[in-house]
């Protein structure tokens, strides 16, 4: 990790990326094999929940804040109230979700907000959502394209939130939520296949026409 560092082309600064600086109430070491280092997150988070407060940075200071267990403001970043979204995927992008306010990452009406698990598959995750106030859905599953998001029957976008995380913003009220993956690359390549199929149906259509003989237009 020493030798590793994340750069910021909007400020040209980097950070490098070590375990010097984890705090000890959140982060304990287990293990060490030689050069690589197994730690603990003491403060782990179930495999889905809803946060209600957002904090847009910069994707450093969301690393850091990861890291730190503290916002910019040095306020104590509650992931189970608030979600981490980086500038650049939702710097020009209106949002519902509340913004924290220095000092305050969350409200009275968090505990209100419940999340249930129906099916939790490789490829399909189904939830049952009851929230207050518009918020995020978080999952802890890794961002990857190829997932997308209905939420009551309706498509949603699946954003990448926490810097690594699955989210999706979601309006006040209970909701069904399903996550679904299909890979781009298998519909690409189906999509390629049936504009083969056509073509080829299309050339042996022509082909049928070209061998027809030509019919006298008059009768002998």
């Amino acid at each position: 990790m020493t030798r590793a560092s994340l750069f910021d082309t909007k400020t040209n600064t980097s950070l490098p990326l070590d375990t010097r600086g984890l705090p000890v109430e959140r982060w304990r070491k287990l293990a060490e094999f030689g050069e690589v280092e197994v730690y603990e997150n003491l403060k782990a988070m179930p495999r889905a929940w809803f946060a209600n407060r957002a904090v847009i940075a910069s994707s450093i200071e969301v690393l850091r804040t990861i890291r730190t267990g503290h916002l910019m403001d040095g306020a104590p970043f509650d992931p189970v109230r608030t979600v981490l979204l980086e500038t650049a995927l939702f710097g020009n992008r209106t949002i519902k979700t509340k913004l924290a306010t220095p000092g305050a990452t969350g409200s009275t009406g968090a505990s209100e907000n419940k999340v249930k698990i129906n099916s939790y598959a490789p490829q399909r995750i189904e939830l049952q959502t009851a929230n207050v106030e518009p918020g995020f859905l978080i999952l802890s599953e890794i961002y990857y394209r190829g997932w997308e998001a209905w939420v009551d029957g309706q498509r949603a976008s699946v954003d990448r939130v926490n810097f690594t995380l699955r989210g999706v913003e979601l309006p006040p009220g209970e909701h069904h939520v399903e996550f679904v993956f299909r890979a781009h690359s298998f519909r690409t390549g189906a999509a390629w296949s049936l504009a083969g199929l056509i073509l080829l149906l299309l050339g042996a259509f022509i082909g049928r026409l070209k061998q027809r003989p030509l019919q006298s237009g008059f009768n002998s």
